[in-house]
Order: C-alpha cells, then structure tokens, then sequence
C-alpha cells in the first residue's frame, strides 16, 4: 500500500556511505513510549497520562517548557545528535498539534493536545511525529549540498518538496501497521518500534519524488 507516493529519479542513497543509515532505529522504545503516552491521553486526559508515564515532569510548567520536558524525558535512552533531532521532532508534533501559531507562552498545551486526539486520534499524531522526524533526519543529510547548488527560494521549495516525500512515505507505512494489526500492539511490543522506524527507512530507499527529482 503505497498511496500517494510516485517514483521518479530522486535517490536517497547518493548521501549516504555504504551501510550508513538515514534513520536511527535506536529510537524505537521511545517512539512506542510516545505513542503509549498519547493513547493515554485520550483515555485518562492529559494529566492522568503525564502521571502514569512521566512522574517526573511537572505539569504546571509554562506550555514551551513543559513540552520540552517531555522530549526530555521520552528521549532519555537515546544520545548525542539523534537524541536532539528526536526531541526536535516531537516539540514541533505537540505544537503543531497543540495550536502552533498562538503566544506560546499562553499556549495551554494540555487543553490542546486532548482536544487534537479527541478530534483526529493518536494515530494521526504519529503521522505527525514520525513525518517532523524523518524530514528533519533526512535534511541534516542534504541540505548542505542543496544549499551550495542553490539559490534561497529553490533551497525552500526542495525543502517543501522533500517534506511531502517524507510525510507521504510515513502515512503509507503508518496505514499499512494499522490495517495489519501491529500498531494497536505497539505500546506494548516496544522493540516494534525499531521495525517500525526500519521499515520508514527501507521504504525511504525504495521510494522517490517528483518535486526533487532535479537534486541528482
């Protein structure tokens, strides 16, 4: 099931050396532990989820501290700059979700988030998460020889174009866990979550774009 997602001539692999990988599937624990931790959310309410899964992050912080308190504390496994890309990833999901474009010190990020899960699900937020994830993960690798081949304005739209790619190819494998049964067992079944990132990545390789094809 790969809806969305053309093939064209756009290639992940030239940035890559032989075996390196794109994404880190050491972060798959914390991935399911974020899923678990929304799936919480919508049955017990944001301060219920908070205290059975974060004892330790206070929830009457500012919006922008508190969640990244809970970067934090989700990311404490993970280390050095894919620790910083993963905790990335999930400040811009719970803003995004949370009602990104308010006073973010007003932000009431609890009443945001419930109201987010309640209207589109958890599963949409891990499209959310996993989309601002793999983008950011993929663009530390390409941006520095797409910005000495470009200009501001084309450097901004291959980002656009790149972005869609990743988002796409996310909901494609997202969809394809849940129609097969393993994402309801992914709170449970942590080491899921490294297959589930492997399984991003694999799809990554053998996927490409249109609006990039002209990076190669």
């Amino acid at each position: 099931m790969r809806s969305g997602v053309r093939r064209t001539e756009f290639d992940l692999r030239p940035f890559l050396e032989p075996r390196e990988r794109i994404l880190d599937v050491d972060i798959g624990k914390a991935v399911a532990d974020l899923y678990a931790f929304v799936l919480a959310i919508s049955s017990k309410g944001f301060e219920g989820a908070l205290r059975a899964s974060m004892q330790g992050v206070e929830t009457d912080q500012p919006g922008p501290e508190l969640v990244t308190a809970i970067g934090e504390d989700l990311s404490h496994d993970i280390t050095c700059l894919q620790a910083e890309v993963f905790r990335k990833a999930v400040e811009e999901a719970i803003f995004d979700a949370a009602g990104l474009g308010y006073d973010l010190q007003r932000l009431n990020v609890k009443a945001g988030l419930e109201r987010y899960l309640r209207k589109r699900g958890p599963k949409q937020f891990l499209e959310l998460f996993l989309s601002r994830y793999v983008f950011n993960a993929v663009w530390l690798r390409v941006q520095d020889h797409l910005r000495a081949k470009s200009g501001s304005r084309s450097l901004r739209k291959s980002a656009v174009g790149i972005e869609r790619f990743c988002s796409s190819v996310v909901r494609s494998v997202v969809e394809n866990w849940h129609v097969e049964g393993k994402l309801e067992r992914l709170p449970a079944k942590k080491r899921l979550g490294t297959t589930l990132i492997a399984t991003i990545e694999t799809r990554l390789l053998e996927t490409t774009n249109a609006p990039v094809r002209k990076f190669r």
